[in-house]
């Protein structure tokens, strides 16, 4: 759509000039997103008049976004383990679980002081850690120590997360978990029979029971909880009985998501497979569910202004530490590698090393530069970029559709909607999410034409959002 506005400051003066507010159509309705930024609207006219604009601008609902300063640490990723007691056919670090290194455990000494190097070096108060493997869970000791290290920093708020594939969760692990508020992701590819051939024992034998019974052990201790199963092009024609099964074990309350295998998205039938995705999306909106990406993305476009950047936050907001405590960018490309390495837990970072990484980062790829969703898209691995390659076509266009979506979603989130997403905030923020809402419904109803979808304007703070609505 043309007409659009030149951004203009808070309270400022906004003036109509030639630009492009990129429009779109989804379920029925209008919408525009001003290019590069994540700000979107409900488009109630074919063009946005001089007054709608001026209106938005003074409540800071205008077309702007303020500079955004580049984030510190906001959390890590421990390898707990290079071990695993499953061999599933799809496995991204290879059927071993050694991410192309030896096997080994992580000391509890080593998950106690990557913790304390955390908070030394945070730039928020509220941290996340991520409890990652090979299978995380053949290292309890490590875990619990992890864990428990988090409680001696009270002067943080912290969001805990554990990924694994449920066989060695039992009731007095899953009364841990529940006791310390860890979010737990569980990898279950559907009924048995779709299950096991995929995702069999190191010796061979079926796990499906063995998920099943850590995931109700899950459920009985009260845990949080999501489920996850990983689709194949093999099975993609079942991803709707997968999705169904896997919406039965679960309560309302956990997150269900269905994801392709890294190959699958990355091989010649790319396309297939964000459709897959894509369906799957589509068919939780219709039932009035949020899978968790989805969701994330409605958090940022609730955030506006002051949302972040929905990038891959690894080495520049989420180092991966090995089981030696070396601190890595990534786990996908560079465990295991010593040049690869950007420090460690006890001597801190190499400052040349994370120089180089900013700098990797802050270069777009070629087709990400002009794009009008570069704000709102993940853009894929920073990695593939860093090799000079490119976003495929199929994941170009599985993420506009996915974007459209995500906007349309939210714009029709009502206020009972938007408090359940934000259940976990204390009182004093939940009236500030309220106060937020109302302003919103005053640009909402003074500016009829253009009606802004996020919550905060430009001049607010950002809230200390969930970690499932953030990113």
């Amino acid at each position: 759509m043309q007409g659009s506005v030149q951004p203009g400051r808070p309270g400022g003066q906004t003036s109509v000039r030639p630009a492009c507010l990129v429009s779109f159509t989804c379920q029925e309705r209008r919408y525009g997103i001003v290019p590069g930024t994540p700000l979107a609207y409900e488009l109630r006219s074919e063009e946005p008049s001089e007054r709608d604009l001026r209106v938005l601008d003074r409540l800071g609902y205008g077309f702007h976004v303020p500079p955004r300063t580049p984030g510190g640490f906001q959390g890590l990723a421990l390898n707990l383990a290079r071990n695993c007691n499953l061999a599933c056919t799809y496995c991204c670090v290879g059927q071993t679980g050694f991410y192309g290194g030896k096997p080994g455990l992580m000391t509890p000494q080593v998950a106690v002081e990557s913790i304390r190097w955390l908070v030394r070096n945070r730039s928020i108060p509220r941290l996340s850690l991520y409890l990652f493997g090979g299978e995380p869970t053949l290292n309890w000791k490590a875990l619990e120590a992890a864990v428990r290290a988090t409680r001696e920093h009270p002067e943080c708020t912290w969001s805990l997360h554990l990924t694994t594939n449920g066989t060695m969760i039992d009731a007095s692990r899953a009364r841990f978990l529940a006791e310390h508020g860890v979010h737990t992701k569980v990898t279950i590819d559907g009924p048995e029979d779709l299950h096991d051939p995929r995702r069999p024992t190191k010796s061979g034998d079926r796990s499906h029971g063995m998920v099943l019974s850590g995931i109700q052990a899950l459920l009985s201790a009260g845990a949080p909880m999501g489920l996850v199963a990983i689709m194949t092009p093999e099975g993609a024609e079942r991803t709707t009985e997968a999705q169904d099964y896997l919406r039965r074990l679960a309560t309302p309350r956990n997150h269900v998501a269905i994801g392709p295998e890294s190959g699958w998205t990355s091989g010649p039938q790319a396309r297939e497979a964000w459709s897959v995705v894509l369906q799957t999306t589509r068919r939780d909106l219709r039932d009035g569910r949020y899978p968790t990406q989805l969701a994330r993305l409605m958090g940022v476009l609730l955030l506006g202004p002051a949302a972040p950047r929905p990038e891959c936050p690894s080495g520049l907001g989420f180092p991966f530490v090995d089981i030696d405590g070396f601190i890595y960018n990534c786990h996908c490309s560079d465990l295991g590698n010593p040049s690869r390495r950007l420090g460690d837990v006890f001597s801190g970072l190499d400052p040349q090393k994370m120089t180089a990484l900013r700098a990797q980062r802050d270069a777009l790829p070629k087709k990400c530069e002009a794009c009008w969703a570069h704000d709102l898209c993940p853009k894929g691995c920073p990695s593939i970029f860093a090799a000079g390659r490119e976003p495929s076509d199929a994941f170009c266009a599985y993420s506009t559709e996915f974007i459209h979506e995500a906007v349309a979603a939210t714009s029709n989130l009502t206020w009972p909607d938007i408090r359940r997403m934000y259940e976990p905030l204390q009182a004093a923020s939940l009236q500030k999410l309220d106060q937020a809402y109302r302003l919103r419904q005053l640009a909402r109803t003074s500016s009829p034409g253009l009606k802004p979808i996020f919550l905060f304007p430009a001049t607010s703070v950002r809230p200390n959002v969930p970690e499932w609505v953030s990113t």
